[in-house]
């Protein structure tokens, strides 16, 4: 059976790549036509957002609505009514797989933020050029530190114009982990503090959210689709005023773990594990410990007797004996 549906999910994850493809030709060329139509009334930035929204709606069409492979449940949509009008936001979520994009585009819409994106996807055919007329922002990564070490100034460029966009009251939304976590139902990987920062520099509040089950969507190490379905929930938004970079992290992590840990998959996953654990069992005798093993004492070698010269023979009076006789 399993042959079967490996076999189902590459036809189905080739027919979604394709698809994905041909949304992104079609996001290009309404991405242009409205740069024309918008180029004499318009700033660079009101048409970057323009193209946001039109690059994002034709992924979440494909990717989402369309995709019978994936199934996305908003446990808690975004409510725009609670939060403060006229603060800077940044969407901070967990990252799992490469799926969680389009999974968070349906929790943020009608919000198009500016996503923080590796640099290397800006080169990609297409799709890396929508990208760059989105106006979104990338992570120039090199070699050094394992492929995770960044361009000399990139990472201060970076900052400077994600403060931009935050002061012009655009949205961003970042994975602060950085990286795809290695296992889905472990737990979160370490934060990077810039954007923490950048928060509390540019008072902005930040909306923590959680999502789960999207590490079976688009497993690791696999370019097939999964047969999956994701979970994700919009927490209340944190103030930074008055708090330290350490402290918001803090916060923020729990924000997250919490309610990641509220979704059907994780209390799933969380009850298999307890009892599973040896603790929900009665505990087994303990085996004896090994016996130390005894050592011979140290034998000293076996001496020889020493060898004693034989006693010389007397002499031999045969001889004599016989004349002895023959005289008597």
């Amino acid at each position: 059976m399993k042959p079967v549906i490996n076999a189902l999910r590459a036809v189905l994850t080739i027919v979604l790549l394709l698809l994905m493809f041909l949304g992104w030709v079609v996001a290009l060329l309404l991405q242009y036509a409205a740069i024309a139509l918008m180029y004499p009334f318009s700033t660079k930035e009101q048409r970057q957002d323009v193209c946001g929204y039109i690059f994002r709606f034709m992924n979440f069409l494909v990717l989402d609505l369309l995709n019978p492979m994936w199934s996305n449940k908003n446990l808690r949509p975004l409510d725009r009514s609670k939060l403060p009008k006229g603060r800077p936001i940044i969407f901070m979520m967990n990252h799992l797989s490469n799926s969680d994009p389009w999974t968070c585009i349906r929790l943020l819409w009608p919000y198009d933020c500016k996503w923080i994106c590796k640099g290397s996807l800006f080169s990609v055919p297409v799709g890396g050029w929508c990208l760059t007329n989105n106006g979104d922002l990338a992570v120039r990564f090199t070699k050094e530190k394992g492929g995770w070490g960044t361009e000399k100034g990139s990472v201060k460029a970076l900052m400077d114009d994600a403060a931009q966009l935050l002061r012009r009251g655009q949205p961003i939304a970042v994975f602060p982990e950085g990286v795809r976590n290695k296992d889905g139902n472990g737990l979160m990987g370490e934060f990077k503090v810039g954007f923490f920062d950048l928060a509390i520099n540019e008072g902005a509040i930040i909306v923590p959210v959680a999502i789960s089950g999207t590490h079976n969507m688009w497993p690791k190490g696999s370019w097939m689709f999964g047969f999956a379905k994701g979970y994700g929930t919009v927490c209340d938004y944190i103030e930074t005023k008055g708090l330290t970079t350490e402290q918001l992290v803090e916060k923020t992590r729990k924000a997250i773990d919490a309610a990641r840990n509220s979704h059907p998959d994780r209390q799933k996953w969380i009850k298999g594990t307890q009892t599973s654990t040896p603790h929900s069992r009665p505990p087994r005798p303990r085996a004896p410990p090994p016996r130390p093993l005894l050592r011979r004492p140290h034998r000293l070698p076996r001496r020889s007797p020493p060898k004693r010269s034989p006693l010389p023979r007397p002499p031999h009076r045969s001889g004599s004996l016989c004349v002895v006789c023959a005289f008597i």
